[in-house]
C-alpha cells in the first residue's frame, strides 16, 4: 500500500490505571477500513493502535492507500474508561475501554462521525498473571455518499488472540446508552431537547459535554430533564456545538454518540408578494401586504425612494402592512427584507387612474335625453365570492364578474367580525378580482363582501363569505388571578380566561416559587386543564411564593400572568430531633433533643410521653420550651419508653421515634438496709 495520507493522534494516560495491562514489550492491533462501493472505486484505510508501557501512552495512526480519492478518514480524539472488579471466580478483571472518535473529510454538507469501541481485558491470579485482549467491533457505519464497514484485524499476535467467551464481559449494572442523541437543527431563540436515555445499575447519573467540554449547568438556560435529555431554552448562537452525554455508576462510565447542534439558516424570501402595480381612483385608500420568512426571520419594512417608512427601532418581524389613505398620485413603493443572510426586495408601483373620463361621463349624463342613457346602471354584486389561504391573520378573497359591455372601475372589500356591533371596514381601490385582507383578529369570525364600482356609483353587495380565522397563541394573560392559603402546605388559585385567547384554551401553566428573581423557567411547574381552578400542595409553611398563571392552544403558549404573592399559613410544628438519654439515677434521667427544623408558629411547649415496662402505664407531661428537661419520680431498674412533641397554638406536632431508657437500680439489700451499689 503506497501511504500518501497518514493521521495520528497520541494520549497520555495515568499509570496507576493502566498499571494491569503493563508488559514487557508495547502492544499494538491493527484494524481494516473498506468502503462499499464498486471495486474500481474503493478506499481503503489502516488503522494502527499502540499502548507504551514504558511510556503509560497510547497512540494510534491511520494509513490511506493512493485510490482514496478526496475522502479521508482522520483520527481526531480519544476517550477512555476503565473498569475494575471480579468475576466470578474471584479473579480482578480490568477493562479498558478506548473510544476512537474518526470522522470522514471532504464532504460537502456535513461530516460523518464513527465511534469504534476496543475492550482490552486483563484477569490476574494470585500466582500466575493470564492477560487476554479482546478487540470488539460495535458500528456498521452508514453515509448517503459511501459506506463504511468496519473489517477484521489484519494482523494479531498469537497471545492477543479474542477468546470469544470472553467478549461481553462488562460487570452486571454498567451503564449502557438506550438513546443517543441526534442531530438537531433549531432556529435561533427556540427551545432545544437533546435526547439521551441511559440505564444501568445502580441507575447512572447524567452529565453533558459540549466539545469535550462539561455543559455549564449553572446557566438557567440549561437543564437535564428526568430520564436525562439536556433541554435548552432561548438557544443562541454559543449553543452551536458537538454534545454528548455521558453516564456513570459504581461500574464505570460510557460517552455517547456525539450529536450537532445547528442553527436552521434559511436566506429570506417571500411568501406573501406585494403586486407589481395597483391601479386605484383618487381618493382611495389601499392596504399592501408584504409577508418574508427565513432563519433567522428577517425584518420586513417600507420604502419610498431613500425614504424608509417605517422607523429603524420599530420595523416589524416576517410582516409588514402599508396603509396609504386618500391616494391622490402614482407612487413607487419598495418592500425590503433583511436579515443576517442577506437583503431581498420587491417594487409596487401605485397607480392613480385619470379622472378626466368620469367627469365627461357624469356631464354627459346630465345632458341626455330622457331614456338616453338606458344601458348607464349600477354595476351587478360579484358573483363566486370564495375564501382560501385562511391564517390566524388573514384571509384571501377571490370574486367573479361578467363585465361584458359594462366598465367597471374598481371593487370594495368590507367585512367585520360577524358577532359584532362595530362598523364594516372597508378597502377601495381594488382592480383585480382577488385581495389579501390581513390585520384580522385570530380565531374570530368574519363576514366579507365585494361591491363593484362604476362611473355611476356603487353597486349591490355579493353575497356574504362567512370564515373563521386560524389559532395562535393567546395574545394576553389570564386576568384576575387570585390565590389564597388552604393550610400550612397548601393554596388554592383561581382565574380568569385571557381577553384575547387567539384560539381554543387547551390548558393553563400555573409557576411559582419562592424566589421570583429566577428565570420563569427555573419556577416549578404545574399543568392544568380547561378549569380555572387548581390548588398546589406540599409547600412550606408560613412561606411567601409567587405565582403567575400562563395559558396555552394548541399553538402554543400566550404570555404568563402578573406575578401574584401568597403566604402559606404557619403550621403545626415538625417532629424535633435527635432525641437522647445523656444520664441516669435510680429515680430521673437526663433528656435532650433538638428545636425542630420547621416550627410554623412559635413553640409554646414540648410535651413529653413515657411509659414503663412495670406498670404499663402511659405518662404525660408539658414542659417549658427547652431542648432538654430531666425526667424525675421514676422507678429505679425500669425499662422505660420516652418520645416528645413540640407544640404551638396551632396544636402538637409530630412526636419523636421512642427511645428506650432504663434507669439504675438500687445498692444491694442486706436484711432491712440497702446498701450503695459497688462501683467497678
Amino acid at each position: 500500500m503506497d501511504r500518501i495520507a497518514s493521521h495520528r493522534i497520541a494520549s497520555r494516560v495515568c499509570e496507576q490505571c493502566f498499571s494491569h495491562v503493563v508488559r514487557e514489550r508495547e502492544q499494538q492491533w491493527h484494524w481494516l477500513w473498506q468502503s462499499k462501493q464498486p471495486k474500481q472505486q474503493q478506499q481503503q484505510w489502516i488503522m494502527r493502535l499502540r499502548f507504551r508501557p514504558d511510556k503509560s501512552f497510547f497512540d494510534a495512526h491511520i494509513d490511506q492507500d493512493d485510490r482514496s480519492g478526496r475522502d479521508k478518514l482522520e483520527l481526531v480524539g480519544f476517550a477512555f474508561v476503565v473498569v475494575a472488579g471480579k468475576d466470578e471466580g474471584g479473579l480482578k478483571r480490568v477493562v479498558v475501554i478506548v473510544q476512537l472518535h474518526l470522522t470522514i473529510s471532504s464532504i460537502d454538507d456535513e461530516c460523518f462521525l464513527v465511534l469504534v469501541l476496543v475492550q482490552f481485558e486483563v484477569r490476574e491470579r494470585e500466582r500466575e498473571r493470564e492477560k487476554t485482549f479482546i478487540g470488539k467491533k460495535i458500528v456498521n457505519c452508514w453515509w448517503r455518499k459511501m459506506g463504511i464497514i468496519l473489517g477484521e484485524k489484519l494482523s494479531q499476535r498469537e497471545d492477543d488472540r479474542p477468546t470469544s467467551s470472553r467478549q461481553n464481559n462488562l460487570p452486571t449494572g454498567f451503564p449502557r446508552i438506550l438513546q443517543h442523541p441526534q442531530l438537531k437543527v433549531v432556529e435561533k431563540g427556540r427551545d432545544a431537547v437533546l435526547l439521551c436515555q441511559v440505564t444501568g445499575n445502580p441507575p447512572p447519573t447524567i452529565t453533558w459535554l459540549k466539545d469535550m467540554v462539561p455543559v455549564d449547568m449553572t446557566n438557567p438556560r440549561y437543564s437535564i430533564l428526568d430520564e436525562g435529555s439536556l433541554q435548552i431554552t432561548e438557544t443562541q448562537k454559543d449553543d452551536q456545538g458537538k454534545y454528548e452525554c455521558v453516564a456513570e455508576n459504581s461500574f464505570g462510565t460510557v460517552h455517547s454518540y456525539m450529536a450537532a447542534l445547528h442553527f436552521r439558516r434559511v436566506p429570506p424570501h417571500f411568501s406573501i408578494r406585494p403586486e407589481s402595480s395597483y391601479e386605484v381612483m383618487p381618493g382611495s385608500n389601499l392596504n399592501i401586504t408584504c409577508v418574508a420568512v427565513g432563519s433567522p426571520m428577517p425584518f420586513v419594512k417600507w420604502r419610498n425612494g431613500l425614504h424608509d417608512l417605517t422607523p429603524e427601532d420599530q420595523t416589524p418581524i416576517g410582516k409588514n402592512v402599508l396603509h396609504l389613505q386618500n391616494i391622490q398620485e402614482s407612487v413607487n413603493y419598495t418592500c425590503i427584507a433583511t436579515s443576517v443572510l442577506g437583503n431581498i426586495d420587491v417594487h409596487s408601483e401605485i397607480i392613480v387612474k385619470d379622472d378626466k373620463m368620469l367627469s365627461r361621463h357624469v356631464c354627459a349624463l346630465c345632458v341626455y335625453p330622457v331614456g338616453h342613457g338606458a344601458n348607464e346602471a349600477l354595476p351587478r354584486p360579484p358573483t363566486n365570492l370564495r375564501l382560501s389561504e385562511v391564517t390566524a391573520t388573514s384571509v384571501r378573497l377571490t370574486w367573479s364578474y361578467d363585465i361584458g359591455a359594462e366598465s367597471i372601475n374598481y371593487y370594495v372589500v368590507q367585512y367585520k367580525p360577524k358577532l359584532s356591533n362595530q362598523e364594516f371596514s372597508e378597502i377601495s381601490g381594488i382592480t383585480t378580482m382577488h385581495y389579501t385582507v390581513s390585520d384580522l383578529s385570530a380565531y374570530t369570525e368574519y363576514e366579507f363582501y365585494v361591491i363593484a364600482v362604476n362611473s355611476i356609483g356603487r353597486g349591490t353587495p355579493s353575497t356574504p363569505a362567512v370564515v373563521t380565522t386560524g389559532e395562535t397563541e393567546p395574545g394576553s394573560a389570564p386576568r384576575n388571578v387570585f390565590a389564597r392559603p388552604l393550610s400550612s402546605s397548601m393554596i388554592v388559585i383561581h382565574w380568569d380566561e385571557p381577553e384575547e385567547p387567539n384560539g381554543q384554551v387547551m390548558g393553563y401553566k400555573v409557576y411559582f416559587t419562592t424566589n421570583s428573581n429566577q428565570p420563569l423557567t427555573a419556577w416549578t411547574v404545574q399543568t392544568v386543564d380547561t378549569n380555572q381552578l387548581t390548588t398546589i400542595s406540599e409547600l412550606q409553611s408560613h412561606t411567601i411564593y409567587t405565582i403567575r398563571v400562563q395559558a396555552f392552544t394548541s399553538i402554543g403558549p400566550g404570555p404568563p400572568s402578573t406575578p401574584v404573592q401568597v403566604k402559606t399559613q404557619q403550621g403545626v410544628p415538625t417532629q424535633p430531633m435527635n432525641l437522647r438519654s445523656m444520664t441516669t439515677s435510680p429515680t430521673s434521667v437526663q433528656l435532650t433533643w433538638m428545636r425542630p427544623a420547621h416550627s410554623g408558629e412559635t413553640i409554646i411547649s414540648y410535651e413529653l410521653y413515657w411509659n414503663d415496662t412495670f406498670t404499663k402505664k402511659s405518662e404525660h407531661r408539658s414542659i417549658p420550651v427547652s431542648e432538654s428537661y430531666t425526667l424525675a419520680g421514676l422507678h429505679p431498674n425500669t425499662l422505660y419508653h420516652v418520645w416528645v412533641a413540640a407544640k404551638s397554638k396551632r396544636g402538637e406536632g409530630a412526636a419523636t421515634p421512642p427511645i428506650p431508657v432504663k434507669t439504675e437500680q438500687f445498692g444491694e439489700l442486706i436484711g432491712d438496709r440497702r446498701l450503695p451499689r459497688k462501683r467497678k
